[in-house]
């Protein structure tokens, strides 16, 4: 389960029971567990990473394994391949913050 679902659980468990002249000590006590239950959970949660950016080694590594052979006349495949790496890491960015 996600962090955000995790919160949102926990804060729908800490406020659900709001009519406590009607709960009974089990239902106190389920609501107990259930909130311990879930700030375990949510302490387990791995943090999240900062996203680190491709160096420019990395990208001439890519390219130079990768990339087609370009003839020097042909200077927009090799732009491309560059394009293409950029707009993937981007992408990955994206998913993964």
């Amino acid at each position: 389960m996600s962090k955000e679902l995790l919160t949102l659980a926990l804060e729908a468990v800490e406020i659900g029971f709001k009519a406590e002249q009607y709960m009974t000590d089990a239902d106190y006590a389920l609501q107990d567990k259930a909130v311990a239950a879930l700030r375990e959970a949510l302490a387990e949660q791995p943090a999240q990473r900062t996203w680190v950016d491709l160096t420019d080694e990395e990208i001439d590594m890519l390219e130079e394994l990768y990339a087609p052979p370009v003839h020097p006349d042909f200077v927009s495949d090799a732009d491309h391949c560059f394009s293409l790496i950029k707009k993937v890491e981007a992408k990955l960015k994206e998913k993964n913050t």
